[in-house]
């Protein structure tokens, strides 16, 4: 076969890859655990105190 084909074929392989890998970054970045305990957090701060003063703390522990 033609080695452009080859070269056409190894590049999609790698655009797939990288597409696929891209995706799971972007989806365990905004709905992995840290993500949640951020947006806990943040909650929290804007209730304006109203809950519990050991959910409050936004201190890693």
């Amino acid at each position: 076969m033609n080695t452009i084909f080859y070269g056409f074929v190894i590049l999609t392989f790698v655009a797939v890859v990288l597409a696929i890998e891209g995706g799971y970054q972007w989806w365990n970045a905004r709905h992995g655990a840290a993500a949640r305990r951020i947006e806990s957090r943040i909650r929290a701060m804007s209730a304006g105190g109203n809950v519990q003063q050991e959910r409050l703390s936004i201190l890693k522990k």
